[in-house]
């Protein structure tokens, strides 16, 4: 897995090397965090944002992306890693667990790239989930992005089949569909257990559910 800064050209590399039929409308796609897809009915609702709010360092936003990025990968499914603030740290997984990921990292003054690719990989059909990661930006950073980006943002998703999750430091997404907070810190001993026992102790709290509205054909 590598970073690259032409998604145009990894859309088609993508389209070219992986020709598969996309997820079916109105799914969901499995996090593989037994608490989250639960209360989702399944799992991360295609054509819907999901918001993770997750204010501490040590909440567990990032044992939801490890599993998310580790259920995908036996599913055979894509995904796409907006990585806003470059704490991305890849190291941490295997390389077989990130063949299916496609990273395009940020960490710059400006968010806007981060809104551009984001408006290109929600309409591709070949990602199941589009995950935007803007832990690690100022309030400030994210009070300059306006409520109507996250709803054009929003459409482009809804015309789509992939689901789109973000994770944030507080409150940020005004068309999320379902919002939970991640605002209990794991405790020392959790730490440095397996990280396969903690996904099951992982218990967001569900803040917010919009209703579906249905899509026109």
């Amino acid at each position: 897995m590598s970073a690259s800064p032409n998604l145009a050209d990894l859309r088609q590399l993508l389209a070219a090397r992986f020709p598969t039929a996309a997820p079916r409308l109105d799914s969901v796609v499995p996090s593989g965090v037994a608490a989250l897809d639960e209360a989702l009915g399944g799992g991360l609702p295609t054509a819907a944002f999901t918001e993770l709010v997750n204010p501490t360092a040590g909440g567990g936003g990032n044992l939801v992306l490890a599993s998310l990025l580790a259920t995908t990968r036996r599913a055979r499914q894509r995904i796409a890693l907006l990585d806003a603030s470059d704490g991305f740290a890849p190291d941490e997984f295997s390389p077989a667990v990130l063949d299916h990921v496609v990273w395009a990292r940020g960490g710059g003054p400006d968010l806007k790239p981060i809104w551009a690719a984001a408006d290109l990989l929600l309409r591709d059909p070949h990602f199941a989930v589009v995950v935007i990661d803007l832990r690690g930006r100022s309030e400030r950073d994210l009070l300059r992005t306006p409520g109507s980006t996250w709803y054009r943002l929003q459409r482009a998703l809804e015309q789509s089949t992939a689901a789109g999750l973000v994770f944030s430091p507080g409150a940020t997404v005004p068309s999320a569909r379902h919002r939970f907070c991640l605002d209990a810190p794991l405790t020392a001993a959790a730490l440095i257990a397996d990280r396969t026992d903690l996904f099951a102790q992982l218990c967001p709290r569900h803040d917010r559910q919009r209703v579906n509205h249905s899509r026109s054909a």
